[in-house]
């Protein structure tokens, strides 16, 4: 499967978990720049609780980012 990314197109195994991951990363709008996927990856890895399916937290994730973003704009 090819998903177009701020950084160009990137194929993956929409099977993998890191496919899983990311479906639901960008189903939910998050940036999808290089860095921000290898940072936001690595720490999916390790946030990852038994019983959450790696597209939501990819969605859950997403909305952390908009949070983060939502209180660094009010400062």
């Amino acid at each position: 499967m090819i998903i177009k990314t701020a950084s160009g197109n990137i194929t993956i195994n929409k099977k993998s978990a890191y496919g899983k991951w990311l479906m639901g990363w960008i189903s939910e709008g998050g940036f999808t720049g290089t860095q921000t996927l290898t940072v936001s990856w690595d720490r999916a890895i390790t946030l990852k609780p038994s019983g959450c399916s790696w597209y939501s937290l990819g969605a859950l994730m997403v909305s952390e980012q908009r949070y983060g973003k939502g209180c660094e704009d009010k400062e």
